[in-house]
């Protein structure tokens, strides 16, 4: 049996647990973790994989980040999007405009939060 660390986005530790998706005489079989809602967990999930070793081993190697961690990704995510738009169009471009003003948003939320728990 494997041993499962608690979930790296809500820490629990009781609420992961392996699932197993079986295709017709053991072909395609499928394994996911996933925080079990259910268990009191928030549902976040390992995604697929074609053995249960991997989905556990991908489970347990993640880790939970920091909110100056997730805020410093945030904006190198802004940043590298920003840079990537042509200057002359950037500001007709009303898709760019609410792309970078979404995760402007998703940063002050991240603040918030974070100001919440301490």
């Amino acid at each position: 049996m494997f041993e499962l660390k608690p979930c790296p986005f809500c820490g629990s530790a009781d609420a992961p647990r392996l699932y197993a998706r079986h295709g017709k005489d053991g072909w395609h079989d499928r394994y996911m973790v996933i925080c079990d809602y259910e268990d009191g967990g928030c549902g976040s999930g390992s995604g697929w994989y074609t053995t249960d070793y991997e989905a556990v081993d991908c489970w347990n190697r993640r880790k939970l980040m920091t909110s100056d961690e997730v805020i410093t990704a945030l904006m190198d995510l802004r940043d590298e999007f920003v840079a990537k738009q042509p200057r002359s169009e950037w500001y007709k471009d009303k898709t760019a405009q609410g792309v970078e003003k979404g995760i402007e948003l998703c940063i002050e939320k991240v603040r918030e939060i974070a100001n919440e728990v301490r």
